[in-house]
């Protein structure tokens, strides 16, 4: 990829009219104001040009870093030679079909509950779906592997949870009798199968993934969406199930209720249960662009499980004080609260090594001049840094611009990482975009 180091320089003249347009690529509007010159330009007058061996440089350690993440490479799930392929399958199926026998709904009204409840389960996922991706900022992964992710959750892990349970929950009725085994059997046999179900899914994928699977980050966003898939598929059942209470006699109202509770929590469930465990887990095993830290992985993984068991012995500790809705979120935003706070703790521990890997094939470009330090300090030092950078704005539509050229200097890098850091045209694209939008010096020679 040497040579392209040389091409983004000479190219550097085209930057502010591109040579096509791609609707396609440009997430940021098209109307988005170009920067004003005036306003964005780095004190400096000019940049001086980097040497042959600088680029050539800085060019390795853009391939080396794509190689390493697998960043940009393409997912596929047919894998007919790969026994986890098969294992993926024949569980799905499993799971899809004892899920359906399970909310067989009966007459009309059993009918018009189920499509009712769908359709608010539906939309309630499709808004966690859209935070997620967001969350996903860095070396993204491909929405192939985001779906299979969401799919072992919504059956897989469905149907190994619902033949591992019930024993479990047997067993310690048995043991310690059938009140304890209501206030605390769920606390001690969901993180146990539960979370080691969600967890089995991440290996499943790593072994049809071994490449774009390559840091703790990449756990994390995996492992919340398959939570989510398992949260959305749990909420359908809770919902139908939660019908039938009180003789049956207000079905909507009950299941309204459940839903709108487990609506009002379900980020702080089981899409956090699993982001932390899959990226302790991720830890342990150790990737191409990961280091092992065995102890930190495996503490991240109990502090998972202990999350979930303690999520699900609510009832056992404060169940005579939760009678109502104020009641109960008196007990459980403060929890939900913890949860959260601990999620973005796991993530902003885990994201370093990813922001480095954007620096790196992004930093080609930013020694030519394509994007300023500033953008790229901006595009690879969390939301801190990038809110930081837009605040620096002189006015309002500086700051507006600024944040554009961030978006654009993201779509550049995830071009970049498609492309194998070749020079495509949608690359070309977007550093004319990039240049549109960000004013950066000239270089010099």
């Amino acid at each position: 990829m040497m040579n392209n180091n040389f091409e983004i320089a000479e190219s550097m003249n085209t930057s502010v009219n591109p040579p096509f347009t791609d609707p396609t690529l440009d997430s940021v509007p098209s109307d988005a104001p170009a920067a004003p010159s005036a306003a964005t330009a780095t004190p400096s007058a000019a940049l001086v040009a980097p040497s042959a061996a600088t680029l050539a440089a800085l060019g390795a350690e853009r391939d080396q870093a794509l190689a390493r993440s697998g960043w940009g490479q393409r997912f596929h799930l047919l894998q007919p030679r790969n026994l986890a392929f098969w294992v993926f399958g024949l569980l799905g199926i499993l799971g899809a079909a004892l899920f359906v026998l399970i909310i067989q709904p009966s007459g009309d009204n059993g009918i018009v509950l189920l499509r009712s409840i769908a359709a608010a389960v539906t939309l309630y996922a499709l808004a966690l779906w859209w935070f997620l991706r967001a969350v996903d900022k860095y070396a993204r992964l491909s929405r192939g592997l985001i779906v299979a992710a969401f799919c072992w959750g919504a059956f897989p892990a469905f149907l190994i949870s619902a033949l591992g349970n019930d024993p479990l929950l047997t067993l310690w009725n048995n043991l310690f009798g059938t009140a304890f085994g209501v206030d605390w059997g769920a606390a001690l046999t969901a993180p146990l199968v539960e979370e080691w179900s969600k967890g089995l899914g991440l290996i499943i994928l790593i072994t049809m993934a071994a490449r774009q699977i390559a840091t703790a980050l990449d756990g994390f966003v995996l492992g919340a969406f398959i939570g989510l898939g398992f949260q959305v598929f749990e909420d359908v059942l809770y919902g139908v199930q939660s019908a039938g209470a009180g003789f049956g006699l207000d079905p909507f109202g009950m299941a309204t209720h459940v839903l709108v509770l487990r609506f009002i929590t379900g980020i702080s469930g089981h899409v956090v249960f699993s982001a932390i465990f899959c990226a302790g887990l991720v830890y342990v095993l150790g990737r191409p662009a990961q280091a092992r830290r065995r102890g930190f992985g495996a503490a991240l993984i109990l502090l998972a499980m202990a999350m979930h068991g303690f999520w699900d012995a609510l009832g056992g500790i404060f169940g005579p004080i939760m009678n109502s809705y104020a009641q109960s979120f008196t007990v459980t935003l403060p929890v939900v609260t913890i949860f959260i706070g601990t999620a973005v703790w796991v993530y902003q521990e885990a994201a370093p090594t990813e922001r480095a890997i954007v620096r790196d094939v992004l930093a080609p470009d930013a020694a030519v001049g394509v994007l300023s330090q500033e953008q790229l300090a901006a595009a690879t030092t969390g939301s801190l840094g990038r809110r930081a950078y837009v605040r620096a704005g002189t006015c309002r539509a500086d700051r507006r611009s600024r944040r554009y050229s961030v978006e654009a200097v993201d779509d550049l890098a995830n071009e970049l990482a498609s492309s194998g850091g070749a020079d495509s045209d949608r690359v070309l694209f977007a550093r004319n975009e990039v240049g549109r939008l960000g004013a950066v010096p000239q270089l010099t020679h």
